[in-house]
């Protein structure tokens, strides 16, 4: 039996759907496994519906709790998917990790930022942080984040990465950095979202409820009001309605809002759009998977992961589609949608002989 470890309970559609894809990988390899529901108190009081702020605090406050419906709402879906799509474990507290983890042959940290310390309020529970007995520490596709860490962030995960049975990595910028924590090198692996076949995702996508034409998504993780601009442009010069699913707190709107879409929503609204606007890796990810024209670009703030970026650029030639000021839809560079697949066909027979050989071997 193997214990998957990962952001399954984030209120967001990329940890859903890559945790989701890595289960389905390891059904495909008949490896017997569930998601341990395990619960990080930062992660859950983050995208808890109730305000995080004291009432003292006004304005920040109301604003919260004008949006508690519409997180309400949202998190009711996600666990909706959660209940209906995963197999999960027993509810696990941190205290519990040591006795609970003898039911498994090997623990998989990952993927995701799970060693972005900065996002899980230095939770070192994804650096298996517990005693294991008889049982492999094993991570996959596991992202630190941004490229630059924190003295003491490194010199924490230096500790705990030390005793990993296999060490897997989605980015370049991560495997640098784990081997000069560590002294070894790690193995580069595809995100999950790859390891199954797009079928899969189309397959969710037919199960929402929406039957929407001729439309552009904007799908943004924090605010861009260049991609916005360009969301509007685009929508007007084509006559496309646009839809938008915004991430974070702000009341800036755009077309309708699609805020609390369910996750099988979210792939339909990707699946089917027209044109695709977002800063989100994951948001990339299915654009690309679909066959989807797009634009991106970086996100902005010290902790945000770019290198995962940097890597889609050179997997598989996404900066023809990077966002530049002034210029024109048209002058972009379709993407070679042969060639991506291809290289994610390869990604995905080798991570997948990864996976099987870390936890069989």
């Amino acid at each position: 039996m193997v214990g998957i470890l990962t952001f399954h309970r984030a209120v967001n559609y990329g940890a859903v759907l890559q945790c989701y894809a890595l289960q389905q990988a390891l059904n495909g390899l008949e490896i017997e496994n569930e998601v341990i529901d395990y619960r990080c108190p930062f992660i859950e009081r983050n995208y808890s519906p109730a305000p995080g702020v004291s009432v003292l605090h006004t304005r920040q406050f109301l604003r919260e709790l004008c949006n508690a419906p519409v997180k309400f709402k949202t998190r009711s879906r996600f666990h909706k998917f959660l209940w209906s799509n995963l197999r999960l474990s027993n509810k696990v507290k941190k205290e519990q990790m040591e006795s609970f983890c003898h039911k498994y042959d090997a623990i998989i940290s990952g993927s995701d930022q799970v060693w972005n310390l900065a996002i899980t309020g230095e939770d070192t529970t994804y650096l298996l942080d517990f005693k294991m007995e008889n049982c492999k520490r094993l991570s996959y596709a596991a992202s630190i984040g941004p490229r630059t860490i924190k003295k003491n962030y490194s010199d924490i995960m230096r500790l705990y990465l030390r005793r990993f049975d296999v060490i897997s990595v989605r980015e370049e910028a991560a495997a640098e950095a784990v081997q000069q924590m560590t002294g070894r090198v790690p193995v580069l692996d595809v995100d999950p979202t790859v390891l199954v076949e797009t079928s899969v995702w189309s397959h969710l996508a037919m199960e929402s409820k929406l039957h929407c034409k001729k439309f552009l998504l904007l799908y943004l993780m924090q605010d861009s009001p260049e991609l916005v601009q360009l969301a509007k442009t685009l929508a007007h010069e084509n006559k496309l309605t646009l839809y938008s699913i915004w991430m974070t707190q702000t009341k800036k709107r755009a077309g309708i809002d699609m805020r609390g879409s369910s996750v099988e929503d979210y792939l339909y609204l990707i699946k089917n759009a027209e044109y695709i606007c977002t800063n989100s890796f994951h948001g990339l990810m299915f654009a690309i998977r679909f066959h989807k024209r797009f634009f991106w670009s970086y996100q902005t703030g010290k902790n945000m992961s770019n290198p995962r970026f940097e890597m889609l650029v050179k997997q598989y030639g996404i900066d023809r589609r990077c966002f530049v000021p002034g210029m024109k839809a048209g002058e972009y560079k379709e993407m070679d949608f042969e060639y991506t697949e291809e290289v994610m066909k390869k990604q995905r027979n080798n991570s997948l002989q990864h996976l099987k050989e870390g936890i069989l071997f």
